[in-house]
């Protein structure tokens, strides 16, 4: 018998996977697969943050000059100044497309991706408040607390590519697969 797999998507792990459907990447080509066959979450929360991903892309990158403050092995710190290469960022016609996109998953009209998005109330709220306790000596944020709480209080499986969000996963015992790494 195949058991089918339940899976809560971050938003990294949820943009990942758009960005291989959507041009048409051949790695990581099993674990899309995998997600498309299996039954979908993603938070309120990475409802949200999806946008703010979707952003980073759309806007011509800061100055990407950066003053070295290192401290030398004579004491003394670096005066130099280093670059940090940005891509250009995506033109309108593709960030339309892709809000697009969002837009017919968020709404079920979308082939490429089912997914049910899972509002957090009280329940998750109170586990996060648990679980926020980990962030003492776990390198993650609120915001993982409350998807980590989400999975929790529904038993799912996180995907994830996020650091911070996979220690918080660890240190609560919950589940998740890395897909995208």
């Amino acid at each position: 018998m195949n058991v089918q797999k339940s899976f809560l998507l971050d938003t990294n792990a949820y943009f990942n996977y758009l960005k291989h459907t959507v041009d048409s990447l051949t790695s990581h080509t099993n674990q899309v697969d995998t997600i498309k066959a299996s039954a979908n979450y993603i938070s309120t929360i990475t409802e949200i943050e999806i946008i703010s991903a979707l952003g980073k892309h759309s806007r011509s990158p800061a100055d990407n000059t950066h003053k070295c403050d290192r401290i030398l092995a004579d004491g003394s710190i670096c005066t130099h100044s280093y670059i940090v290469s940005r891509p250009k960022p995506w033109k309108k016609k593709v960030i339309f497309k892709w809000l697009e996109l969002i837009k017919q998953i968020r709404e079920g009209k979308s082939t490429l991706l089912k997914l049910n998005v899972i509002p957090f109330g009280s329940d998750e709220i109170n586990e996060a408040q648990s679980i926020i306790q980990h962030a003492l000596v776990s390198n993650f944020g609120s915001l993982d607390a409350i998807i980590a709480a989400t999975a929790q209080s529904n038993s799912l499986t996180v995907v994830t590519s996020d650091k911070g969000l996979k220690s918080c996963l660890r240190a609560c015992g919950i589940p998740y697969w890395d897909a995208f790494n």
